[in-house]
């Protein structure tokens, strides 16, 4: 357990997630979660982290499909925000829908290789890799999706397991983490967890020049177990750092009905395609 600690110790990727946790990165709505009663706060706190982590990843349920309603709000470059819907076929696709004063103004379509980007209003799009986009960051479509929701996920296609990470508590914090153990070279990554009850705080992968935060708030119960009601998200490192918050409606969430998904509408000739490097101009 002592090497454990002083590897997590020399992490820089620790202090930034810590950073960001005491910081607030706060929503623009009332933060809450789903009550914790005597019992399970008892109950995990007599289990060890690597119990704790593996009853968290099991009660995940597999789904084929879903459709829910979401806001996206956009903090930096500049605000702005979006109503929108999102069609998520599991690990295969994101496909989401922006509108703004009852029109749809944007499109976002994201396969295991491939990002379209699609600005309806000034009539361009990205269409790049999505290898090229990520900076080469060895995460899937499938791995995104958990990102988005709240769930945990090994970069790739295996299922976490509490071996594959090094855990321990960070006392100070009233919090544990886990680091994946597998990652490629020039990559870090790990997960912030509530020692309360359980529940995932926050992820971040960090490479040599950038850094992504993610942290979660508002749980609720859906079909396919716990899912962050709140999604706030941080890009550091790139030409226009990235600040936006995802605040999902699962309420009339639909759930395995491939008749509710919508199909992704490419671009015509009308538009003008642009370089990945100007993608966040869409959100002007």
């Amino acid at each position: 357990m002592r090497a454990v600690c002083e590897k997590i110790s020399e992490l820089t990727l620790v202090m930034l997630l810590m950073t960001m946790l005491l910081a607030g990165c706060r929503t623009s709505k009332p933060q809450k979660s789903l009550p914790v009663t005597p019992s399970e706060k008892s109950e995990v706190q007599n289990m060890t982290f690597a119990e704790r982590f593996d009853t968290i990843v099991g009660q995940y349920k597999d789904y084929n499909c879903f459709t829910a309603q979401f806001k996206l709000s956009v903090n930096a470059p500049q605000q702005i925000s979006f109503s929108g819907r999102a069609y998520i076929e599991r690990n295969k696709s994101i496909y989401l829908s922006l509108r703004k004063f009852g029109m749809e103004v944007a499109r976002l379509y994201v396969t295991n290789d491939s990002l379209v980007a699609v600005d309806r209003f000034n009539k361009r799009y990205v269409a790049e890799s999505l290898n090229d986009v990520l900076v080469h960051c060895p995460i899937t479509i499938g791995n995104i999706q958990s990102l988005l929701t709240g769930q945990v996920f090994e970069p790739g296609d295996k299922k976490p397991r509490a071996s594959h990470f090094d855990i321990d508590r960070q006392s100070e914090n009233g919090q544990w983490i886990a680091l994946p153990k597998d990652l490629p070279s020039g990559f870090e990554a790990g997960y912030v967890f509530s020692d309360e009850a359980d529940r995932l705080l926050a992820f971040a992968v960090k490479s040599e020049s950038t850094v992504f935060l993610t942290r979660y708030l508002d749980y609720v119960t859906s079909p396919v177990g716990s899912l962050a009601g709140d999604v706030d998200i941080r890009v550091q490192g790139i030409k226009i750092p990235l600040e936006i918050t995802i605040d999902w409606i699962w309420n009339g969430s639909v759930w395995n009905k491939p008749s509710e998904m919508k199909q992704f509408v490419y671009p015509d000739r009308g538009y003008q395609r642009i370089a990945a490097g100007d993608l966040l101009k869409l959100l002007k």
